[in-house]
């Protein structure tokens, strides 16, 4: 059992529900708890550890947004 107590965007549990691991998460803000829901239910399941290795080894590309709290644009 895997628990993230913020919860934020969901990346504890997308990672959680491709090793198939049972994940309670907890989060106050229902916009980034949206967000979550969203990302957890698009994630598939992966069979086994080596088989998740390989996907992360394939898909390494970093993907870095910033936001500005005054004008809400994405940097």
């Amino acid at each position: 059992m895997i628990l993230g107590p913020f919860m934020g965007s969901g990346t504890t549990g997308v990672v959680a529900k491709r090793l198939n691991r049972n994940f309670i998460g907890i989060e106050i803000d229902e916009n980034y708890l949206e967000i979550a829901k969203k990302r957890i239910e698009e994630v598939q399941t992966e069979n086994n550890l080596l088989e998740f290795v390989r996907n992360v080894e394939s898909n390494n590309k970093l993907h870095l947004e910033f936001y500005s709290k005054k004008e809400n644009e994405c940097y």
